[in-house]
């Protein structure tokens, strides 16, 4: 869609949704190393997420600015595709051999709710304190009353919960 895309406008855009798409996708993968590999092993593979990130933020620009002065600036995107069908392929490859899951996930919504409003809140009276409002203004000590509310809530509600999203006994594993 950005290579695409007809006016700046659109490129916007569409550089957003590339954007979410980037972000479900990175943690989508962290997602399938943390289900597929052990604890002791996942700080190797978050290495390797970490130098891929390093390799790609130095070298993605320097690319990037060779291509556009060599192609145009539309190439850029189209380079994705291949190495984004490639990605795929290995990953369809690789995921299929990993035994299935035989009993289906329950999406803990009421949970997921509550983390996003006491996280959420927490972020805007940090946010807004000494910046827009005083600490002590009506509007912060609200996102912080807020904030401590869900939390509470969600501490409860992890507790009572079938499939939590954090068990109570994940607050006790040292690893």
């Amino acid at each position: 869609l950005c290579a695409l895309a007809p006016s700046m406008e659109m490129l916007i855009a569409c550089r957003a949704l590339q954007g979410l798409g980037g972000g479900a996708l990175i943690t989508l993968a962290q997602t399938v190393v943390a289900d597929v590999v052990s604890p002791r092993e996942r700080a190797t593979y978050s290495a390797y997420f970490s130098l891929t990130w390093a390799i790609a933020s130095v070298a993605g620009p320097i690319i990037g600015g060779v291509l556009t002065e060599l192609v145009g600036w539309r190439f850029v995107f189209w380079f994705n595709l291949p190495l984004g069908a490639a990605a795929l392929v290995v990953c369809e490859v690789a995921l299929r051999r990993l035994p299935r899951q035989t009993h289906p996930a329950r999406i803990d919504y009421l949970g997921v709710a509550l983390l996003t409003g006491a996280s959420t809140t927490l972020l805007l009276g940090v946010s807004w304190g000494a910046v827009q409002f005083g600490w002590t203004s009506p509007r912060v000590a609200a996102a912080f009353a807020l904030s401590a509310a869900c939390s509470a809530g969600f501490l409860w509600w992890q507790t009572r919960v079938d499939d939590p999203l954090f068990p109570p006994s994940f607050w006790r594993d040292r690893v």
